[in-house]
């Protein structure tokens, strides 16, 4: 279906193309990166899309990427136990961002005060948001818990 010359100078065409060769059936494992990066890209060119085949194409396109970096980290923590930090982790996606939480039972935080920004308490509007940090990166000197 596909013919690549290969560059023998380019280190990464040539394990690239030396993997593939190992693996075996490469021709399903090439079509769907190819997919996840190139589908909704063709769709948007191709005449006869409609708005809603394109988004709908995007959105296929997106999983198809996330699902490709979840296995990527996976593989690489299972097989060569390499765990990146949460935040570089969060930078590409892979962790939900702090979200601000608008309830008057804030998690983490007293409901009746916030730290204001010169170090002391003091009263919260039930209408503010209070940022919450995720919990892989919680800081537990706000629960006494520093000793």
């Amino acid at each position: 279906m596909f013919k690549f010359d290969i560059i023998k100078s380019d280190f990464n065409q040539v394990l690239i193309a030396e993997f593939l060769k190992r693996i075996g059936k490469s021709k399903p494992t090439i079509l769907k990166a190819l997919y996840g990066f190139y589908a909704s890209q063709a769709r948007s060119e191709h005449p006869d899309s409609s708005q809603q085949d394109i988004e709908l194409a995007l959105l296929e396109s997106l999983n198809t990427l996330s699902a490709q970096m979840r296995f990527l980290v996976n593989y690489h923590r299972v097989k060569d136990g390499i765990n990146l930090s949460p935040e570089c982790l969060m930078s590409f996606g892979l962790l939900p961002i702090s979200q601000p939480l608008t309830t008057p039972q804030a998690q983490f935080t007293d409901s009746a005060s916030v730290d204001s920004p010169q170090g002391t308490l003091r009263e919260r509007d039930d209408d503010e948001e209070v940022w919450v940090q995720p919990p892989s990166s919680f800081d537990f000197s706000v629960l006494g818990m520093n000793k």
